[in-house]
């Protein structure tokens, strides 16, 4: 389980809709189920509010994925293996997943999903009216197992992605390209 901390300015909108007294920090939840959790916190009585549930799927790669890939992933959520929030913006977020994918999501969606997904056959039902889409943006495939994601401190298109075999990536968002250094 990945876990990252959210803190949203004060006059940003307010994504606590299930939670009385919501803090200015909310916490994001990620783990190999392909689930993404954005949880406020109560400042009141020190609880957590599931606020929204995002699921990346095989569907949210792009069609040039070499379809024994396809395969592999079909019918099957994918795993999570880093999550980085961007400074910048708080709402948009990277996500690194097995099969070395990179993506970039969108907390402050309030698209519903597609319901044509059939999504309670690899879900419980109760987990399936949770979930909204968060955009999930396929920017490349990496060089390996994605450990790590951080966004620039100083431009929020910039996202770097290292991977358990030395590999360090400086990625632009806006146009998907990439820099490569390796160790």
């Amino acid at each position: 389980m990945l876990f990252r901390s959210v803190s949203f300015p004060e006059s940003s909108p307010s994504l606590a809709r299930k939670n009385p007294s919501p803090a200015q920090h909310m916490i994001l939840t990620a783990g190999k189920d392909g689930l993404i959790g954005l949880w406020s916190v109560n400042k009141t009585y020190n609880r957590l509010y599931l606020e929204k549930r995002i699921v990346i799927l095989p569907r949210n790669l792009p069609e040039e994925i070499d379809h024994k890939t396809q395969l592999i992933v079909s019918m099957k959520e994918i795993g999570v293996t880093a999550l980085a929030p961007c400074r910048q913006d708080p709402t948009t977020f990277a996500v690194g997943t097995f099969g070395c994918y990179l993506f970039q999501c969108d907390v402050s969606s309030q698209d519903e999903l597609d319901p044509s997904l059939e999504l309670d056959v690899i879900l419980p039902s109760r987990m399936v009216a949770e979930l909204v889409n968060g955009n999930p943006r396929y920017l490349r495939q990496g060089r390996g197992y994605v450990n790590g994601l951080d966004y620039s401190p100083f431009h929020q298109n910039l996202v770097l992605a290292s991977t358990i075999h030395g590999h360090v990536e400086l990625i632009n968002t806006l146009k998907v390209t990439s820099v490569q250094f390796q160790h």
